[in-house]
């Protein structure tokens, strides 16, 4: 049995917040990457970007391709500080 996607536990609650304070996500600009056993999922739920290929967000990549992620994350910053 596959569980419920944590995001979708994440948009009930933020749905929640928004509808007590008022302030909303900006979903044209947010983009989105399902993790672990959701990678593959097609869905693309609250009309946000789903890039297949990796992501970037406070300068950190974000990708399913580990060596990728590590060398843009790292590489360049290890080979300064050599």
């Amino acid at each position: 049995m596959l569980m419920t996607p944590p995001v979708l536990e994440l948009l009930d609650f933020l749905r929640e917040f928004s509808s007590l304070c008022g302030l909303e996500m900006n979903t044209p600009k947010t983009e989105a990457m399902w993790l672990g056993q959701w990678k593959n999922n097609q869905d693309t739920p609250f009309s946000s970007k789903w890039p297949k290929e990796s992501i970037v967000s406070l300068s950190v990549l974000f990708s399913h391709n580990q060596t990728e992620s590590d060398e843009l994350n790292f590489g360049a910053k290890i080979s300064d500080l050599e």
